[in-house]
């Protein structure tokens, strides 16, 4: 049938890819001076590093112990019946496709055939919010009035920060944590930019890129108050770390490696450090599946940066292009899994020098091609699911970058932030405000600002 038939094409034209960049065919697959697409500032990961074969890791008896792999309770009640709702926003999303060619997606019947199982089964307790919970973000009108730069609502009793992400407010990067309310609370302070936050499924802690050290290396800062400690010390950068479903790793980039920006995997504790993917071409912005099995990723083996996907076990297993090349013209970034395992949503950045040429795609495995989500003016960069139904992602236009709330049926966006020119890296964290220690004190801005 066609169907098949197509599906078995594809199935090939995905293994000759494979066979040809094994063979010399991609060697120039990209300009290595071109800015490297990552969560952290695009200036400033323009520049190669020189690398080396061997990677430095701290002492053992500098690492703290490995997070807990408890996850949090399935659901996070949030609803009350003397909240309202926010109304959605008034910018109209796109939601046909804007690319010149149609891309035909490897179906996940395809993917099965190439020895990529892809899970059904939904990361169950993982996942913090409901619909419900989505149906009452916000609290009354009047308490969202007061989310400003210098005036937000605290949280409401009970109410556990959802969400941490990066902003540039104070001139410099640093980590905020959120509620659905847009009650904030400041995670770091110093001079350094730290960005790119990642949250251990259990609460506890968080890892992020920081260039305290003179370069971008992984922290690790534990919500107890505790100093943060640095999980990476090699040559060149390394940064845009995200922990494993079960907490137990952290998949990252480094570009330790001949100035090459690869996928490496490591231990929760910072042991164990393995690169994943080839130097084939860069490559940046890894995501694991919800059953943690397999990495997605950004690589421009072929030319512009296309989303791929490689399975995590004890040894790697290939480097799969998601969508043949000639359907992908334009740069893929950021993909992520929904809970399911069943779709991708991925940001389509046609200038890399320019956040408001990002638009936001989704590829349902189960449909014929992707579609634009959110597209068109302003920029839209999809960071991660909040549950099968909305992203959280960054939106707006020039120097008001926010990070939202987005409707995948619809394209909708609820702004859930108001400061600072961008505000990135949105990923789910669950945290009981008693817990946290002291909130520190933003440092003085510096005199030019990160972003």
């Amino acid at each position: 049938m066609t169907t098949a038939r197509t599906r078995i094409r594809l199935i090939v034209l995905v293994l000759g890819l494979l066979i040809l960049a094994a063979c010399g065919g991609a060697s120039d697959g990209g300009d290595d001076s071109a800015p490297l697409p990552t969560l952290a500032s695009l200036d400033d990961l323009a520049t190669a590093h020189a690398g080396t074969t061997t990677s430095t890791v701290p002492p053992a008896d500098t690492l703290p112990p490995a997070p807990s792999l408890t996850l949090p309770a399935p659901a996070v009640a949030l609803a009350s019946a003397t909240r309202t709702p926010l109304p959605s926003a008034t910018a109209t999303p796109t939601l046909s496709p804007t690319a010149t060619a149609t891309p035909t997606v490897l179906s996940a019947a395809a993917l099965g055939a190439t020895g990529i199982a892809l899970t059904n089964t939904a990361a169950a307790g993982v996942l913090p919010f409901t619909q419900t919970a989505v149906a009452v973000i916000g609290a009354t009108q009047t308490a969202r009035a007061r989310i400003t730069p210098t005036n937000t609502p605290a949280p409401l009793p009970d109410e556990p920060y959802q969400v941490v992400f990066y902003s540039d407010r104070d001139g410099n990067d640093d980590l905020f944590l959120m509620t659905l309310n847009g009650a904030e609370r400041r995670l770091t302070g110093s001079l350094a930019n730290e960005r790119e936050p990642s949250c251990a499924p259990d609460g506890r802690s968080v890892v992020y890129a920081s260039d305290a050290s003179g370069s971008y290396q992984i922290h690790l800062l534990r919500l107890d108050g505790s100093a943060p400690v640095a999980l990476t010390a090699s040559a060149g950068m390394s940064f845009a770390p995200v922990f494993s479903p079960d907490g137990a790793q952290i998949a990252f980039v480094s570009t330790r490696q001949n100035g090459v920006p690869t996928i490496w995997v490591m231990n929760a504790d910072g042991s164990g450090q393995r690169q994943v993917t080839t130097e084939l071409g860069r490559a940046t912005s890894p995501s694991w599946s919800p059953d943690g099995r397999q990495l997605l990723y950004s690589s421009e083996q072929f030319g512009p940066w296309n989303v791929f996907l490689t399975v995590i076990g004890d040894d790697v297993e290939g480097e799969f292009p998601v969508l043949p090349p000639e359907f992908s013209e334009v740069n893929q970034l950021w993909p992520v899994f929904d809970p399911t395992g069943e779709r991708i949503a991925y940001t389509v950045w046609a200038d890399l020098s320019d956040p408001q040429t990002a638009d936001i795609w989704l590829l349902d495995f189960e449909q014929p091609e992707p579609l634009a989500i959110r597209a068109g003016e302003g920029a839209a960069v999809a960071w991660a699911w909040g549950d099968d139904a909305h992203l959280l992602a960054s939106v707006g236009g020039p120097d008001d970058v926010q990070i939202a709330l987005l409707d995948v049926t619809n394209g909708e966006a609820i702004r859930l932030t108001s400061a600072g020119r961008f505000n990135g890296g949105a990923r789910l964290c669950v945290v009981q405000p008693e817990g946290l220690p002291p909130e520190p004190t933003a440092a003085p801005s510096p005199t030019t600002g990160g972003g």
